[in-house]
């Protein structure tokens, strides 16, 4: 409950009490080993089934449907917005263009790194936003490097309000695909199936992504003192207009808040 309080809410006893079923959840899921897909598939659902319970306004949606609704959008951004603060991160810090024995490292590498690394005090921390300005230029510095591809295609994706949209559309595509296989397994499981381990397996994070989101979003609105529809219902909406803003070219951003 630290972070709550550190950010500024007040945690009443009674708040405390409610938000514990979404504790033991979100303790539960992060505490299954990542090895063990399977288990992470299982407690992703059961974390889904119960915040499809406290977040839907009919007490409960149909699975995908509560799915598409309040998290799909969110996991697309989140797609996009952790692989350019990966790409950028990667270039800046765990690589280098050349490693030749002498080989100079580019200034722009320095130049880069001062921009985006946060000084707080509690190991490094990066200034998401700030890696978007810097993707077409480690493009060009990694331009013999295995890691060029990558920084191409980011790059690529960014050029225009067309391309994103375009990139997005195939992504939510792939998300879709994943969480009808990931809808088949929870079925599975509730029916008393035998889940498939080869197809846990391509699921899996995704499954611990959505749930501790789902979960997330429970925690808050009660922290925050709105109904669980109410919150959850405001923050796939911004999701939405974050994705609207940048297929009709606001600002890249967007990736990461709204951003007018």
């Amino acid at each position: 409950m630290a972070d709550f309080t550190a950010k500024g809410h007040l945690i009443t006893a009674d708040v405390a009490n409610a938000v514990q079923p979404a504790l033991r959840l979100s303790a539960a899921l992060k505490d299954t080993p990542r090895t063990d897909a399977e288990g992470t598939v299982m407690a992703a659902v059961r974390a889904i089934e119960h915040c499809n319970t406290w977040i839907a306004p009919t007490g409960g949606l149909r699975w995908y449907t509560f799915i598409d609704q309040y998290l799909t959008d969110g996991y697309t951004l989140t797609v996009f917005a952790r692989r350019v603060v990966f790409d950028v991160f990667a270039a800046v810090r765990q690589y280098r263009p050349d490693h030749t024995p002498g080989a100079s490292t580019p200034p722009e590498l320095a130049v880069i790194e001062a921009d985006i690394l946060l000084d707080g005090g509690w190991g490094t921390r990066i200034d998401s936003p700030k890696t978007i300005a810097h993707v077409a230029t480690l493009r060009g510095v990694y331009a013999d490097h295995w890691l060029a591809r990558r920084l191409a295609e980011s790059d690529e994706i960014l050029t225009s309000p067309a391309t994103i949209s375009t990139a997005f559309d195939e992504e939510r595509r792939r998300v879709d695909a994943r969480v009808n296989r990931l809808t088949r397994s929870r079925n599975a499981a509730i029916h008393g199936g035998t889940l498939s381990k080869e197809a846990c397996a391509t699921i899996a994070d995704l499954a611990a992504v959505l749930a501790q989101d789902a979960l997330n979003t429970s925690i808050w609105a009660r922290v925050t003192g709105r109904p669980p529809e109410a919150y959850a219902i405001s923050r796939a909406d911004e999701h939405r207009q974050r994705i609207a803003n940048l297929k009709n070219g606001g600002d890249l951003a967007n990736l990461f808040t709204l951003t007018p």
